[in-house]
């Protein structure tokens, strides 16, 4: 029974961190989700733009609006992988910072006996790590 208290309490901790980052880093995940649907909207548009487009100039009809529209589905593509870029990148840094000060407050707030729990640089080692870059999804 113990044990399972334990978890309980351990998963509500993680729970309240990960509300806590989500609410801190809400914005850049809205721009990650709004980038991402305008993505794959424009990678589903892709190939019935390419084709028109194709089918005109084989035709031999002239380009007419098939050619701006492709180049308006490369354009939305473009922009959609830059803004996610950039969205990643910002939702990193501002999760990264979160957790870096929340581990500094509970370092500080430490006695002196639970500070020994930690070797000499082990707190600063933790603190300047370069987060792991998240792996991408497989769109190229």
């Amino acid at each position: 029974m113990l044990w399972r208290d334990a978890k309980v309490a351990a998963s509500g901790s993680g729970d309240r961190l990960l509300r806590e980052v989500v609410r801190l880093g809400w914005r850049p995940i809205m721009v990650l989700l709004l980038g991402s649907v305008t993505y794959a909207a424009a990678m589903v548009a892709l190939p019935g733009v390419l084709a028109m487009a194709a089918d005109r100039q084989i035709s031999g009809t002239g380009p007419g609006t098939a050619l701006p529209a492709l180049a308006g589905v490369l354009a939305m593509l473009v922009a959609a992988d830059v803004v996610i870029q950039l969205a990643t990148v910002a939702s990193t840094v501002m999760v990264t910072r979160s957790l870096r000060h929340r581990l500094l407050r509970h370092v500080l707030g430490l006695s002196l006996h639970g500070r020994t729990r930690f070797a000499p640089g082990d707190v600063v080692s933790r603190m300047s790590a370069t987060p792991r870059t998240p792996p991408r999804s497989g769109r190229r």
